[in-house]
């Protein structure tokens, strides 16, 4: 089973450096990005963010995520003043932990005291 999440993650980490190359030469992400050390950070963050967002129950995690690809890709809104997400996932983030767990996935989430 460890073999085969270690073979998967790595063709996933690869794919994603074809896309920042590709990203690179188009322009789309500055020159000074290096490609495979830049996918597998990105792939290693948003895999701890998902982790995160599980135990927390919330989005927050995937909001600081979004913020920090924008800066390392290089985005204009990664500034101290841009929102942390989209506003769809700040609308979704605003509405609290879910009332009811997914059909099947354990207890409900703990309210707050």
């Amino acid at each position: 089973m460890r073999i085969a999440l270690r073979d998967g993650t790595t063709q996933i980490v690869a794919r994603l450096a074809v896309c920042l190359r590709e990203a690179v030469q188009d322009g789309s992400v500055p020159a000074a990005t290096a490609p495979e050390a830049m996918a597998l950070t990105l792939y290693e963050m948003w895999l701890g963010a998902s982790l995160l967002a599980k135990l927390r129950r919330d989005g927050s995690s995937f909001a600081h995520a979004l913020r920090a690809t924008d800066a390392m890709l290089g985005g204009a809104d990664a500034g101290p003043g841009a929102p942390l997400a989209p506003a769809g996932l700040q609308a979704a983030h605003a509405q609290g932990p879910r009332a009811a767990p997914r059909a099947g996935k354990g207890k409900p989430p703990r309210q707050p005291a």
